[in-house]
């Protein structure tokens, strides 16, 4: 099962980062954990494109941790986040978990971005989850 080989990369929802006195060194424990994160979106990424069930369930698992990258105000970690968000947008099982961040408005520093790259994934992700809402409305 690709779950079993997936989750001790995951790890357990978060790092505990231990208070530090010197302020470099608080830093460069940050920018490590930021680069731990993005590497996780990114297989969690990787699942949704290749294995959409089990890269909805590592969504799941990681949800603190994206909003972390989409808060983190550094361009490369909310780029990874917003293609994450739009990747998940189009796995069905991933949906609900995406609305709910939507609705709390998690995705508003991807839409208020100035780059665009990072705007257009939060808002393809709005979109999706717009247009299959509509098809289940439609359906019913």
């Amino acid at each position: 099962d690709v779950r079993k080989v997936v989750k001790p990369l995951l790890g357990e929802g978060g790092v505990t980062i231990e208070e530090l006195d010197e302020e470099k060194e608080e830093i460069e424990l940050d920018r490590e954990r930021l680069l731990k994160l993005m590497r996780k979106a990114q297989l969690v990424s990787s699942l949704l494109l290749g294995q959409p069930e089990v890269g909805a369930w590592a969504l799941e698992q990681m949800q603190h941790e994206l909003s972390d990258l989409i808060q983190s105000d550094d361009a490369n970690s909310m780029a990874i986040a917003s293609e994450m968000v739009s990747a998940a947008a189009s796995v069905e099982k991933a949906r609900p978990t995406i609305a709910s961040m939507f609705t709390t408005g998690a995705f508003q520093p991807l839409l208020e971005h100035p780059e665009q790259d990072i705007r257009s994934g939060a808002a393809s992700a709005i979109a999706k989850i717009g247009l299959a809402d509509k098809n289940l409305d439609a359906n019913e």
